[in-house]
């Protein structure tokens, strides 16, 4: 098992699977436990079947599988990465913004709309959005309006 896909993965997994048990009806923490540990697979289920307590409900089995896949971040790395991106070639500004807010969450920016702001102005492709790009936190491409704060 590659820890570090999953160290990143985890949290997404976890909505996704809280979007399926809605979904599903499914509302007995013991049917809740049961289907994350069914549903993610024998890989997941042989490093869970190590830990010595377990617990007896979903929130704690969550907890255990989420200590193990919490890895330390090293915050100034995380805000160096964001501050390396560039818009791709091809990239529609639209997307940028998106990719730049989903760097954003682990940089711990105190106003991630800002920086995700100041990153467009700063390396997008064409000079007229980033002029265009009002301190509103709003970006306007001439086809659509994208709010940074809505992403």
């Amino acid at each position: 098992m590659n820890k570090q896909i999953y160290q990143k993965s985890w949290e997404q997994y976890l909505k996704k699977f809280d979007y399926y048990i809605k979904a599903a009806g499914v509302t007995k923490d013991e049917q809740k436990r049961a289907l994350l540990l069914h549903i993610s697979g024998p890989e997941l289920q042989d490093v869970f079947e190590t830990f010595d307590d377990t617990g007896r409900t979903f929130d704690e089995a969550v907890a255990k599988l989420t200590t193990y896949f919490e890895h330390k971040k090293n915050i100034a790395y995380e805000r160096h990465v964001f501050h390396k991106e560039n818009q791709q070639d091809g990239e529609t500004i639209d997307n940028y913004i998106v990719r730049l807010s989903k760097l954003a969450v682990s940089c711990e920016f105190p106003d991630k709309k800002d920086m995700v702001r100041d990153q467009v102005v700063n390396t997008c492709r064409s000079k007229t959005t980033a002029k265009k790009t009002p301190g509103t936190n709003r970006t306007n491409t001439g086809q659509s309006s994208v709010y940074v704060k809505d992403i």
